[in-house]
């Protein structure tokens, strides 16, 4: 499912930056939902703290954690659900 990356910078300063990027998935919204949540399974491990897309995780809720287990076993925080919505076609 993972493929390149390109984003369109829409604008940017001295402070920030906003960038937009754009992918068709070719899959309903219910089989898109699904992989969106199985994160370890197409993560690009480059992109992880211990190498390893399988220790990342999603909990697909309000103020659920974006994490990942660490091999010390510990754990870091990449980021936080603020929504979830299952569309219907």
């Amino acid at each position: 499912m993972a493929g390149p990356a390109a984003a369109e910078v829409k604008s940017a300063s001295a402070t920030h930056f906003e960038a937009e990027s754009k992918s068709v998935v070719p899959a309903d919204p219910a089989t898109s939902y699904a992989m969106l949540i199985r994160i370890g399974e197409w993560w690009n491990p480059a992109h992880s703290y211990s190498g390893e897309a399988a220790r990342l995780s999603v909990r697909a809720e309000p103020g659920g954690c974006f994490c990942e287990s660490l091999p010390s076993g510990g754990f870091v925080e990449h980021g936080r659900v603020i929504l979830t919505a299952r569309l219907a076609r």
